[in-house]
């Protein structure tokens, strides 16, 4: 993927290993994909990918227990969101 140079979908599809991981039950390969899908975003600027896929994030931790890492995660999807200049998402966020 990163050879074509195209990391916006080398974001979106390190989105969908992370939620097929979570499908499966393995948590840690699915936090490894979330988390590099949210560092490739973040290089691209997509702010509304970020915040979903924080969300993802702390639903996975969540489901782990951490909940303190799942609390982070959603406040940093909040502000994704805000950033995002998508007023409906904003407030389907909250």
């Amino acid at each position: 993927m990163t050879e074509l140079g195209d990391r916006s979908t080398e974001g979106r599809m390190s989105r969908n290993l992370g939620n097929a991981y979570y499908g499966l039950g393995d948590l840690k390969n699915s936090i490894h994909f979330y988390e590099l899908c949210i560092k490739v975003t973040t290089e691209v600027g997509d702010r509304y990918r970020e915040g979903s896929v924080c969300l993802d994030l702390g639903n996975t931790y969540c489901e782990l227990g951490a909940f303190k890492k799942g609390i982070d995660c959603y406040a940093l999807c909040l502000k994704f969101f805000y950033k995002s200049g998508r007023p409906g998402i904003r407030m389907r966020s909250i």
